[in-house]
This record gives C-alpha cells, structure tokens and sequence, in this order.
C-alpha cells in the first residue's frame, strides 16, 4: 500500500474517532420539551334586552314586537287616544325586561322628560310607572333576591287616585314620569346567571309599567324617550 494512501486512511479514521463522542451524545437524548403561558380575564358583565313581547290594552299599539333577548331598541308604545273618547279606566303598556350578570346589578330608569305649557294638557305626572313581577325561573340563572324600591313597586294602572281633593285623577310622584326626568335606581340584586355560554337567552325578567288614566286633557300629544339601564354597583 503506497505511503501516501496509508496516511490518508490514518487522517480520516482519526477525524471519525473524534466524531463519535458527540455522534453518541445526540442519539443518547431520548427527550425534550418547551412551554407556553397561558392567561385570560373575566370582567363584570351586564346586558339588558326585551323580556318578551311589549302589550298594550285598551286602545293601544306597539310598533315593533320584541321577543326574549331582543335588543330593546326601535319599539313605540302608542297610547291612542286618551281624551274621554276612549272608555276605558286606563290605557296600560306591559314593557317585559331580560337581565343577565355575572355580578350584581342596579337597574335604572330615566326619561327624556316632556312638557306642554298648558297644565291642563297631558303632563308627565299623568303618565303612571311601575316595576313589578320580577321572577328567576330560567334556565342557568342563579337563586338569589331581587329588591324592587318600594316606592315605585305594582302595577300603576291598580293604585288609587293619589290626591282625591283636585280634579285631575293623579299618580303617586314617584310613580309617574315626572320622577325620572334624571335616572333613579328602581332595582337592585345580586349576581344573575350562572355559568353558562353567552349564546344562553335566559336571564333574570321583570315587567315595567305605564298608564295613562283617559281624562279631559287639552287636545294635543306628546313623546317621550325612556332609558333603562343596568350597571355594576
């Protein structure tokens, strides 16, 4: 074998005996591993939506049906006529809420406010407001106790004629529009849903009230815009 190829062969088995050890080390590693982190947060959440489908009787219209989970936008309670014409004790609207929380809540009410110069022409104060019925009964919502301020409790279109010594058949002040000219708590209670998706239409429901009491009114008309709110306390 000539000299130089002997020494060749000498170099090149040498380079592969050095190359072994680290050859041995990567096919002795049997595992590995690497890691990710993870974080998410839950926020206090409340909504409000139509509780069903608003009504109103004796002589009324609603123009657009809300059903339950709606959003609770674009619908107008028309009362009809509320001079003498119409016969009726009172011209009611049932106005059925949905609330869901996944904290406690305080539900509040506010009006536009409307005003008509001559006082023998409807008023706020003619127009009755109440909250009432509130009911826990749907699917994934919590137990838990509702307080409805007792001041505005009931079905104003049931009460008695506040101030029997004038004329005019009247509500209780804060029974009527002219008490939410600024926005008024008119309930309160603790967490709602339990955990349950968001897709969930169930949730906490209670029915608001107006009326409006048919008198001799000074012919005209009025509109006014009512806000419900939920929030965090």
């Amino acid at each position: 074998m000539p000299r130089l190829f002997r020494q060749y062969i000498a170099v090149l088995l040498s380079s592969l005996a050095l190359g072994l050890p680290g050859l041995a080390a990567a096919q002795s590693q049997a595992t590995d591993s690497g890691s990710v982190t993870l974080n998410a947060r839950v926020s206090g959440y409340v909504d409000i939506a139509a509780g069903g489908p608003a009504s109103v009787t004796t002589g009324g219209t609603v123009s657009v049906v809300k059903n339950k989970g709606d959003v609770l936008t674009g619908m107008t309670i028309d009362f009809g006529d509320v001079s003498p014409v119409n016969t009726n004790p009172m011209v009611k609207a049932t106005v059925p809420l949905r609330l869901r929380s996944n904290v406690a809540y305080t539900l509040s009410v506010s009006t536009t406010g409307f005003s008509n110069v001559d006082p023998l022409a409807i008023q706020p104060t003619d127009v009755g407001f109440g909250v009432d019925n509130v009911r826990r009964t749907d699917s994934g919502v919590n137990a838990g106790t509702d307080t409805i301020v007792a001041a505005v409790k009931g079905d104003p279109s049931l009460d008695p004629d506040a101030n029997t010594g004038t004329p005019r058949w009247d509500f209780v002040t804060a029974k009527s529009l002219s008490n939410y000219t600024t926005s008024k708590a008119v309930m309160t209670g603790p967490r709602i849903m339990q955990v349950v998706p968001a897709a969930n239409v169930g949730g906490l429901l209670v029915d608001t009230y107006f009326a409006i009491k048919p008198q001799f009114f000074t012919p005209g008309s009025f509109t006014t815009t009512v806000t419900y709110t939920i929030t965090t306390p």
